[in-house]
């Protein structure tokens, strides 16, 4: 079954969007509910009818008008069933789009059947699933640019379906007459009120905080798109997503670490064991401390250089954005602390990169002064999570604090201490809702001697080494990504290493044009020396054998410990 162009309009993973719950699985875009019903009339169906069973409300396809459930009960029974969308431009896209066909639905059955036989014609490609919303009000919804662009969908097929062009015109009239209704109706409704408080929020907002929201977004997206879509090295066939593997850690807390009691051992973050923090998934424990409703402190991931942090900062704002929060990642080596603490991270907030731009066609973001407003966009607050987590919707991801710009006049020491203090005062204390901030870094003699940043539960999350068992794992991901290719980009798939088969012959690299596939356009690849690193196929021949023998020498290890203590 074809897959609704609204549900990729949303917020939605490819894997929830295949499951899409009932409801959900429902929704159709003003395009996809009209030329369904059209193409019913060639059948001999009745149009109105047809139209009818089409909606979304309808309790089965081509079900009688009674057997529907109506626009709100199905608009409660859908953000049941979509309780990860909070972002306000798409729960207004849902609004708009339920408003409009209620209304048209009425309107077309007010105007009675069509006076004219269906005629062929062609299918609209251009609906309204591109549609902005972040002009979105209630009191201009006839006048914004989707109502017009779906009026112009119904001027498309209405006349297939036997619509005279009087009869056309009234339709959209009786349709603008009913919209202010049928939106406020949807918005104000008990069942559906609470879901829409994000929207309610944002439609109070000023002009700047519209900005802020649109800009804040685009940089949630960016961030995503660098761990789900961008190619690795920005050469290969495959991302981040594809090869990534969920990291461990070990959970301590700040007391566990520096509070410990005379006699008892001195646990080591970097050791293994469960005096040592033990091993647990380290983006569950993060999530958990996310939508645990009384914890308000930050939480801290540490690891040594080349561990994963950062991919783990990507990783979690990747699954943030999917759980409808809104990450924001920072690099701290990009921000400079001045006197104002918000403007100087908001200037640090990337929102893009060439190549993001040239692969997605996408149009260049102008940045606005600050993103943040004043911090005025961390009083924000949802409702997250089973527990019912009040917290605010933006997620402050700081990676690298080991890292942060020491070109002022104060030592390194004394701009860690400042930043940490910062965040302390401003984001950290007693407020309604709780801010998640997340910091990671390399441990470092100046935030381990903040101590006035550290509270007895601050959790300590140490990032674990690749256990033996996970190394064929990775190794496994990296070959079937280099041998699928999953990424279809021009030009990002460049070499494949051949195995060297005899002693006089030397291991090559060839680009995949000289083995019979043209690269795309006729671009040619960059050229790389051989056996470099930038080559992951040349990487996974290397890493394959290496983990079947390291996973042999460590179990020859462990026996011979077995054996010396018998």
């Amino acid at each position: 079954m074809q897959q609704s162009k609204f549900l990729r309009a949303l917020n939605l993973s490819p894997s929830e969007r295949d499951s899409a719950p009932e409801a959900v699985g429902k929704l159709k875009t003003v395009n996809e509910w009209i030329s369904s019903a059209v193409e019913a009339v060639k059948d001999n169906r009745d149009f109105v009818a047809s139209l009818a069973a089409l909606s979304p409300w309808a309790e089965a396809a081509f079900s009688a008008a009674k057997d529907s459930i109506g626009p709100i009960k199905f608009l409660a029974k859908l953000l049941d069933e979509l309780t990860k969308i909070q972002d306000p431009e798409e729960l207004a896209r849902i609004a708009a789009t339920l408003a409009y066909q209620s209304a048209a639905e009425k309107a077309i059955e007010k105007v009675g059947p069509p006076l004219n036989p269906p005629v062929a014609g062609t299918a609209l490609d251009n609906g309204t699933d591109d549609i902005a919303f972040s002009d979105f009000t209630v009191s201009q919804f006839v006048s914004h640019p989707f109502v017009a662009r779906a009026d112009r969908v119904l001027q498309h097929y209405l006349p297939q379906a036997g619509f005279s062009v009087e009869q056309t015109d009234r339709i959209i009239g009786a349709i603008h007459e009913e919209l202010p209704d049928e939106l406020t109706v949807l918005l104000s409704n008990t069942k559906s009120k609470e879901k829409f408080e994000p929207l309610f929020r944002w439609l109070d907002l000023p002009s700047d905080g519209r900005v802020s929201t649109a800009a804040l977004r685009r940089h949630s997206e960016y961030v995503s798109w660098v761990f789900s879509d961008a190619p690795v090295l920005q050469c290969e066939a495959y991302a981040l997503a594809d090869i990534c593997l969920d990291a461990d850690c070990g959970r301590l807390t700040f007391a566990q670490l520096r509070k410990v009691r005379p006699g008892n051992p001195q646990p080591n973050a970097f050791e293994e064991g469960d005096l040592n923090g033990g091993r647990h998934p380290l983006l569950e424990t993060v999530m958990e401390h996310v939508a645990n409703p009384s914890f308000r402190e930050a939480i801290v991931i540490q690891g040594s250089a080349g561990c994963g942090k950062s991919t783990f900062t990507l990783r979690l704002a990747d699954h943030l954005r999917r759980e409808g929060l809104r990450p924001i990642r920072i690099r701290l080596r990009d921000v400079v602390l001045g006197t104002e603490f918000y403007s100087q991270l908001g200037q640090a907030i990337p929102f893009e990169d060439d190549l993001y731009l040239k692969l997605g066609n996408r149009d260049r973001f102008v940045p606005i002064d600050d993103p943040l407003r004043g911090g005025a966009v961390f009083q924000e607050e949802v409702w997250y999570g089973e527990r019912r987590a009040r917290i605010c919707p933006y997620v402050l991801i700081l990676d690298g604090r080991d890292e942060i710009s020491v070109a002022v006049s104060e030592g390194f020491k004394q701009r860690v201490k400042e930043l940490l203090l910062r965040i302390r005062s401003e984001l950290l204390r007693p407020r309604r809702p709780a801010v998640r901030v997340i910091l990671t870094g390399r441990p470092s003699d100046a935030v381990d001697e903040c101590t006035e940043f550290f509270r007895d539960d601050t959790p300590i999350l140490t990032v674990r080494t690749l256990a033996p068992a996970q190394l064929p794992i990775y190794a496994r991901l990296l070959r079937r990504a280099t041998e699928e290719r999953p990424l279809s980009y021009e030009g990002v798939s460049y070499w494949t290493f051949h195995p060297r088969k005899s002693s006089d012959q030397s291991s090559i690299a060839t680009p995949p044009s000289s083995r019979g596939r043209a690269m795309p356009n006729s671009r040619q690849p960059r050229i790389c020396p051989v056996g470099s690193l930038q080559s992951s196929d040349t990487l996974c021949c290397f890493i394959l054998p290496f983990a079947s023998w390291l996973k042999r020498m460590l179990n020859v290890r462990n026996r011979l410990k077995v054996r010396r203590l018998c």
